[in-house]
């Protein structure tokens, strides 16, 4: 993945990179895409590296983007140690998007629950009902058998 490789380069050559040439190195139309592996690198670097920035760059929201949909691996990943040293309005963005990734995620688990839930009472239901007639009709046979 070409954001892996433009991670490593700028990681390697940090401390001779212009942040004109981070910045063309990080566009979105050199990288569109950002792998989940790169995107806490490249927001560091785009942290220690972009000083005059007074909103979230495009790379960093895109950075951001990609971390919040991978919530859960944080802890592995060793972001929230990383995030630390980041401004915190980034950190910021970043709490906003990956409460709300993390509430979709609990949402569409809930409603696989809830489907799981009325289909199993469906079943049961059908099930109960099917019992029931079996033993009134016990009952019949055995009552119409003692006549």
């Amino acid at each position: 993945h070409i954001s892996k490789i433009v991670a490593a380069f700028c990681r390697l050559h940090e401390d001779e990179l212009e942040e004109e040439i981070f910045e063309k190195l990080t566009d979105r139309r050199f990288i569109p895409l950002i792998d989940k592996e790169s995107a806490l690198s490249l927001l560091e670097l785009a942290s220690r590296l972009l000083k005059n920035k007074d909103n979230t760059t495009c790379l960093q929201k895109r950075c951001i983007k990609i971390l919040a949909q991978h919530w859960k691996g944080f802890k592995e990943q060793g972001v929230t140690q990383s995030i630390r040293n980041l401004p915190s309005m980034v950190i910021g963005e970043l709490f906003d998007r990956t409460i709300a990734a993390a509430q979709t995620d609990l949402e569409n688990c809930l409603s696989s629950v809830q489907h799981e839930i009325a289909k199993n009472t469906e079943m049961m239901t059908i099930k109960l009902r099917q019992s029931t007639a079996e033993v009134q009709r016990q009952v019949e046979d055995e009552h119409s058998t003692r006549q």
